[in-house]
């Protein structure tokens, strides 16, 4: 009859279903009891790069509507979108697109649109969800996202 693993680092114990998890466990428990847990920092205090690398993963679009929500006015979004070399026209750019143009004129207000399109997506994949609907809004491409 299998119970289990239990992985054991000095005093430390964890008993899961699998040797993988059994690992992890031991690991995050020694992390806890040493103070090493690392709390997330705010989006607003990551530098331009760990902002990137933070929101790069997120294979979403950014419209201009996720701009207007957070407060930045017509006239900002246009210069913005016109300085970095993203079609304003478009009212929608990828986030990769976005992230790169945030790298060469990083602004908050950009900061602000980049982390509201996040919020947005993850309030539609959990509305789909709890529906009962596939994880992917029907206008989506056919890749996973990777939320």
């Amino acid at each position: 009859m299998d119970r289990g693993y239990i992985a054991r680092v000095g005093n430390t114990h964890y008993h899961a279903r699998s040797i993988e998890a059994a690992i992890a466990g031991v690991r995050r428990k020694q992390r806890v009891a040493t103070g090493e847990t690392v709390a997330r920092r705010s989006s607003y205090s990551l530098t331009i790069d760990e902002f990137v690398r933070r929101y790069l993963r997120y294979d979403i679009t950014v419209t201009l509507d996720d701009a207007r929500e957070t407060g930045s006015c017509e006239f900002g979004i246009r210069s913005w979108c016109d300085a970095v070399g993203l079609d304003y026209e478009a009212a929608e750019a990828p986030m990769a697109a976005v992230l790169a143009g945030f790298r060469r004129m990083p602004m908050i207000e950009v900061r602000r649109a980049v982390m509201h399109a996040v919020r947005e997506h993850r309030r539609l994949m959990r509305k789909t969800q709890a529906l009962g609907g596939p994880t992917t809004p029907a206008n989506a491409e056919e890749e996973p996202c990777c939320v």
